[in-house]
């Protein structure tokens, strides 16, 4: 049996690791927590889907649409106030996605760990819940914004298209360019059919379309561009992350890096493209 953290941003390495393992493994996630709190916990072998914990804390739950807007807006004193009032446990509806808030017994008030998740089931009054994405890691063009989720159903996409396993990615969000677009970019350990190179941008970005209304609504008006898309050489994100380890990150707090959000980090991926699907050349 392997025990890990799989689920969620995670769950491209546990689809990595199971490629190592016969039917005979079962995989087991254990439970949903962090730092500052313990949230949930599965109820049973390769369940992704975690039961909260009520006695952990007291938890509430600020509505989240599909593209990712949230209830929040600027008051007239530039500060950030809820402008819908967050749901208890209790009050949830299945399927929908909530920003996850808590007040615990060590100090912490209505915090905002920024986790975003979705309502999969009860179990009586407790819900179960799935992790989605982080509320603070989203590719915003133009007022679109494509979240954890988006990205993930479009890996999920390019897998299949071109039948070869993607074991990690991010997405840059790029203003640059005339009109704006998402780039995709994406790590495989086989290369990818020249055949499937072709028509891939634009298989993406229907599926994208197919997951956003507001990414559906910009880029039939054409003020979002076609998405970008770039394989880069094997070995690029395990590069990142001990760079990232020999500038003093710990080991242990390094997270998948879903979103590209400065220009160093967008440079460093460029810099590892082997494949360039605007040329669709090597």
């Amino acid at each position: 049996m392997v025990g890990a953290l799989g689920t969620g941003d995670f769950l491209p390495f546990t689809e990595t690791m199971r490629l190592f393992c016969d039917d005979t493994v079962s995989f087991t996630f254990g439970q949903y927590s962090a730092t500052e709190n313990l949230f949930g916990v599965v109820m049973g072998l390769e369940e992704q889907k975690f039961l909260l914990l009520p006695d952990g804390a007291f938890f509430e739950f600020i509505p989240v649409d599909e593209d990712g807007y949230g209830s929040e807006e600027i008051n007239d004193e530039g500060k950030t106030e809820l402008t819908m009032r967050p749901r208890l446990m209790d009050e949830l509806e299945v399927g929908k996605l909530y920003e996850l808030v808590f007040t615990n017994s060590t100090g912490l008030y209505r915090y905002m760990i920024r986790d975003v998740v979705r309502v999969v089931g009860y179990e009586g009054n407790i819900p179960y819940i799935e992790f989605a994405y982080r509320a603070n890691h989203v590719c915003n063009i133009c007022n679109v914004h494509l979240t954890g989720e988006h990205l993930k159903y479009a890996v999920k996409y390019l897998e299949e298209y071109t039948g070869v396993h993607v074991e990690d990615y991010s997405m840059y969000s790029n203003l640059a360019t005339q009109p704006p677009r998402a780039e995709l970019f994406y790590e495989t350990m086989q290369p990818v059919p020249p055949e499937k190179t072709e028509g891939l941008r634009e298989f993406l970005d229907t599926k994208l379309r197919e997951s956003s209304w507001s990414y559906d609504l910009y880029r039939g008006s054409e003020n979002v561009g076609l998405i970008g898309v770039f394989r880069v050489e094997p070995g690029t994100y395990s590069e990142y992350r001990e760079r990232q380890i020999r500038e003093g990150r710990q080991r242990n707090q390094l997270k998948a890096l879903r979103i590209i959000d400065n220009e160093k980090r967008y440079d460093y991926f460029r810099s590892h493209i082997v494949h360039d699907n605007d040329k669709n050349a090597e």
